[in-house]
């Protein structure tokens, strides 16, 4: 899939799989990319190679509890300060983040 049409699908409002699973398939996205330029897979190349503009447009705020820690947090995809304010959020609805936290998922249209 080419970067553009990646960034079509996170530009979408409403999208049929939990966010958590949107940001694992961009992760396995970012995995390949490294392995076909030679790059180490660390979260730091693996953000890297999606970019911020990508980055941003995955909805943290709106994963399960479940799924940000043991997807997100458990690693160092984000930074202590990122993976803060989305716990925050997630917990408390305090929303210290920049990310979006609309959910997108939506079972009924597909």
């Amino acid at each position: 899939m080419s970067r553009s049409a990646l960034k079509a699908i996170l530009m979408c409002d409403t999208f049929g799989v939990s966010e958590g699973q949107l940001f694992l398939a961009c992760k396995r996205w970012a995995q390949h990319e490294c392995e076909t330029s030679g790059r180490e897979m660390s979260d730091e190349n693996l953000r890297q190679t999606l970019g911020e503009d990508l980055v941003n447009l995955i909805r943290f705020p709106a994963m399960h509890m479940k799924e940000f820690s043991e997807y997100v947090a458990s690693g160092t995809f984000l930074s202590q300060m990122e993976t803060l304010n989305v716990f925050r959020f997630i917990a408390e609805g305090i929303n210290m983040s920049s990310f979006n936290n609309r959910s997108r998922f939506n079972r009924g249209r597909f």
